[in-house]
Formats: structure tokens, sequence, C-alpha cells
């Protein structure tokens, strides 16, 4: 059996530790269950398995001339014509030699169910699942289900209201239009049906199991269901490893911080000369000590004001092009309003920053006269320090 560490509940009764596992993951239609297994692995320190990515792998090794840029195109194909290939029993051994595969002392997140239509439509995948499931948690012990759902209902009035907002433009005219808009709708409510049908078997296996928790997506604003997930996976004592999403505002000067008149924001600061460490480090060692801190803070709060005021780390840190190649997501001049809010409303002096997203859902702020290089080099230096 795979060690993997966890501690699990029942989401019916009381909290109980649970032998070692994996977690599967069902989410409807607009749900954005990506975004959010993405964030969970980051911050919990989790390893993921895609079911989809796996069926299409395992069924490529079935085509005579793969196409990468037509595989799903391809497999749907096979599927259509050899339906027997997409059977329960049969994904489930995929999924076993993949979690064999993977790192036995790390939980693992399983994407279960396929975003692809004509996977979902498959009845010899898509069925009563207590017969294959029972045999592979013999040795896979599964446990819990995060079901993270939108209503069929909400998410047609979603998809109502976004017609409304960008109303479809066709040379029939406003009656062209509506009718294309109400052939979208029909389309979104037929998706949904799909998707509640398709995962409805292995939602009634956890249920009845107790062993499903469920996270309605069609509540509350993204921070508030973020909120929800930390909460949820704290009360099981799993800890977070990596924070998400952050907007960090580095200073370098008091002038900076009065300049920003930083007292007026809702942001949390952390000023490096007032921590218990050795300021003679190298600029290297001080930021992968704000980095641990960092990723060990609350991860609900998000925003940062680094005070480097005081350190060797300086605006004139660097005097030459930093060598190290990083790809940096964006790269833009802002206002610190954008990003953080006031702590009450009224107007604030504008002033611009320098703006990078790093690789890691991070942005970073710098005053505006702070050198690009400086700017990359510590972004760079912030990534090695959560890469080693």
């Amino acid at each position: 059996m795979l060690t993997h560490s966890i501690i699990t509940a029942s989401v019916i009764q009381s909290l109980v530790p649970l032998p070692p596992a994996s977690q599967e993951w069902e989410s409807g239609p607009g749900s954005k269950k990506g975004k959010m297994v993405y964030n969970i692995a980051q911050v919990f320190g989790f390893n993921t398995l895609n079911v989809e990515n796996i069926i299409l792998e395992e069924l490529a090794k079935k085509i005579e001339e793969p196409d990468p840029s037509r595989l799903t195109a391809q497999v749907q194909q096979l599927i259509k014509a050899q339906p027997e290939l997409l059977r329960l029993d049969v994904v489930l051994k995929w999924v076993a030699k993949a979690l064999t595969e993977m790192d036995k002392d790390k939980t693992i997140l399983v994407d279960w169910m396929p975003n692809l239509k004509y996977m979902q439509m498959v009845s010899t995948f898509v069925k009563d699942c207590n017969h294959e499931f029972r045999f592979f948690e013999d040795k896979y012990p599964v446990s819990f289900a995060f079901y993270m759902l939108i209503s069929q209902e909400k998410f047609v009035k979603k998809a109502v209201a976004e017609c409304a907002k960008h109303p479809t433009a066709t040379p029939k005219g406003k009656e062209g239009a509506a009718q294309t808009d109400e052939a979208d709708v029909t389309r979104t409510s037929k998706r949904a049906t799909l998707f509640t049908n398709a995962v409805k078997p292995f939602i009634d296996l956890f249920t009845k199991t107790g062993r499903l928790a469920t996270l309605d997506m069609s509540t509350g604003n993204a921070d508030d269901l973020w909120e929800k997930v930390v909460e949820f996976f704290s009360e099981l004592n799993i800890s977070f490893t990596r924070k998400i999403d952050n907007v960090i505002l580095f200073t370098f000067t008091e002038d900076d911080c009065v300049k920003l008149e930083i007292d007026r924001y809702n942001i949390d600061r952390i000023c490096i000369k007032d921590l218990p460490i050795d300021l003679g480090q190298p600029a290297e060692k001080l930021i992968k000590v704000f980095v641990k801190l960092l990723d060990t803070t609350d991860p609900i709060k998000k925003v940062y004001n680094i005070d480097c005021s005081g350190t060797c780390i300086q605006k004139d840190t660097l005097t030459e092009e930093y060598k190290k190649k990083i790809v940096f997501q964006d790269f833009g001049s802002y206002e610190l309003t954008k990003f953080v809010p006031l702590i009450h409303p009224g107007k604030v002096k504008p002033t611009h920053l320098k703006a990078i997203a790093s690789t890691e859902n991070e942005l970073c702020l710098f005053p505006d006269d702070t050198p690009i290089i400086l700017c990359h080099w510590i972004v760079s230096v912030m990534r090695s320090a959560r890469d080693n």
C-alpha cells in the first residue's frame, strides 16, 4: 500500500484519522476547478493527478499515427468506434499505475471527472462504480471526495447574464442574435445536465460512505471561496506550505513609505531589520528569510509590504544585469490602489509602481525608480528560494 500522509474527515460525523490515501476531485462546469485545484496543491504541497490526461495518454497508444495537435479529436473518434476501450475498471488500473510512480510521502489530489463531453457520455466509464472502487481502494484508499459545484440553475442564469452583457451580432439583426443567444443558453443547460448525470454515480458512492465534502462555487466571491477551502483543510490539521496570489510591495527607504502613504493601505508590513536575524547576511539569504516567513503565514492574507530599509537590499544593490534566465508573466507600471485597498476611502497621491507577475502566482510591486534589473533579481531569488 502507498504511504501518502494524510489526515482526513468523515464529513457527516466527526474528524477521524484514516489510512494513508489519495483524494478525489469532482466539479461542475463553470466552477473554476482547475484554478482551485492548482491553488490547493501549491498551498498545501499536494501532488495532482488528472484522469482526463491519463485517458488521453493511454488511448493515444492505440492510435496508429497520433497527432499531438489533433489528439483530443483522434481519441474522440477512437472512443466513438470502440467505446469499450474506456471502461471504468481499466481507467482505475491506469490511475493505479500512475499513483505507483508518484512520491509516496505526499498527498495526491486526483482530478477525477474529465471535462471532455465525449468521455462523460461513455456508459462503460460513467456507471455504478461501487464494485470497481471497492477493488481499487483495497490498495489505494481514497480519503474523501471534494465536490466543487455550481448548481445547474445558477449556471444557466450565469450564461443568460453573459449573453445579455455580450449579445451576439449576426447579419439577421436583433431577432437572429436573440435566437443565437437562446441556442447558447440551451447548450449550456445541456452541458450542465450532462455533467450532473456523469458525476452522480461517483458522488453517490462517497455520499454513502460519508466521504463527500461539497463547496458551492456559485456563492460568494473568489476570496470568500478560497477562505472556505483553507478553513476546511486547516480543520483536517493539514498545514500549508506555499502561498498563492500574493501582492508584495517592496520598499527600500522610509522615504518610499512616505511617498506611497503606506499607512493608509490595508497591508501587512514586514520590516526585515526588525526580524530576529543577522542583518549582515548576504542579500540572497535575507530574501530567503522573508520568503519562508511569507509561506508560513496565514494563506488568506495576500497583501504585504516588505520593508528593506536598513538592510543591504537597496536600489543600488546590483550594478549589472542579473544573468539567470527566468520567465516573467507580466511587466508594467501601475498605481498602488489598483492592487491594495485603502483602510478608509479617500484620495491618495498618484504614485506609479513597477509591477512584475512572477511564475509563482505572485505580483511584486516596486517604487517606480527601482532599477528593473533589481526587480528581476529579487523575484528570481524568491523563486530560487522556493525551488530549493
